[in-house]
């Protein structure tokens, strides 16, 4: 006799993303005991709110909590070149 249970599909899917986080993070751990040096371009402007306010703290964020291994470049004002799409 099959029981209908509404909310068993959301612990199917929460298998699913535990599954594929631990495959993930196996796969890549290697990658993680190495340092990398991120480059950052964007259009704003360094006086802008968006580079002041968002981008810096969330790249100084991460190499804190990366203990350095993360660090980040950051070229505002389109200095690596290209166009704003």
């Amino acid at each position: 006799m099959l029981i209908y249970q509404p909310f068993a599909h959301r612990n199917a899917l929460s298998m699913v993303w535990k599954s594929a986080a631990f495959a993930i993070v196996c796969a890549t751990s290697a990658a993680f005991a190495q340092d990398v040096t991120l480059k950052i371009s964007h259009f704003f402007p360094p006086t802008s709110n968006a580079h002041l306010n968002i981008l810096l703290p969330w790249t100084q964020r991460i190499e804190v909590e990366s203990k350095g291994r993360i660090k980040f470049q950051v070229y505002p004002s389109m200095q690596l070149g290209g166009t704003p799409s």
